[in-house]
């Protein structure tokens, strides 16, 4: 059963209690993913982190200098800065589209963290070892790599329980308020699912699912190559 449907029947939850998700990713880690499943980042970001930029970069050019300035903009994305901890959770969407243009943004690089540390890599070399060419995203200067050069976007479809989701808004509450607008005979006539996923990308912005447990490989249900 799809998310909609939850919010709409509510009733259904003794019957029914998972919801389906998708999560955006490169196809890099596509076999990682169907072995152990989807597996939150670690709480201790400094060797995660450290790593990412041993793959991301020479010999050369590593320095914990260079780490630690990774180390600061990941936690600026998602993390307990007090305690220098990543909050260990999973992105998820319920929409499908917005899982597909996650997955094109980030194949190369498998996550907004990576993203964050890459991102640390390039400022780290523009102020102490030369100016970056004006495409350095696309073509990093010598030395510094995509980490998943060979990836591809896919979306991972899973069904999970519906009590692991974890959110911003109460979804419950935003469709009561949806209705309450929607309620005269004026829009009898609206596809209820559709309406409300429209005016919730509008209203409360792109909408975000945590999940914080292990998604173990029996709950993926597919997953979608993506043409970008």
């Amino acid at each position: 059963m799809n998310w909609l449907q939850k919010l709409a029947f509510p009733d259904w939850f003794a019957f029914d209690r998972t919801v389906t998700l998708y999560h955006g990713t490169t196809s890099a880690l596509q076999g990682e993913i169907l072995s152990k499943g989807l597996v939150p980042p670690p709480d201790n970001i400094q060797p995660y982190v450290e790593r990412l930029v041993r793959k991301m970069v020479d010999d050369s050019l590593f320095s914990e200098e260079l780490v630690a300035a990774a180390v600061k903009n990941a936690l600026s994305l998602r993390a307990d800065t007090e305690r220098h901890e990543l909050l260990s959770v999973t992105f998820l969407t319920p929409g499908f589209e917005g899982a597909k243009r996650y997955s094109i943004s980030y194949s190369k690089l498998g996550g907004e963290i990576a993203y964050d540390v890459f991102s640390s890599i390039l400022i780290y070399y523009s102020k102490n070892i030369g100016e970056l060419p004006s495409d350095a995203r696309e073509n990093p200067p010598p030395g510094i790599t995509w980490p998943y050069p060979e990836g591809e976007p896919i979306v991972v479809e899973v069904e999970v329980p519906w009590e692991w989701m974890m959110t911003y808004r109460d979804l419950r509450a935003l469709y009561e308020q949806y209705k309450s607008i929607y309620r005269s005979e004026k829009y009898q006539h609206i596809d209820w699912g559709k309406g409300f996923e429209e005016w919730l990308r509008e209203n409360a912005g792109d909408f975000e699912v945590r999940v914080s447990q292990t998604i173990p490989p029996n709950m993926i249900t597919a997953i979608h190559t993506i043409n970008s």
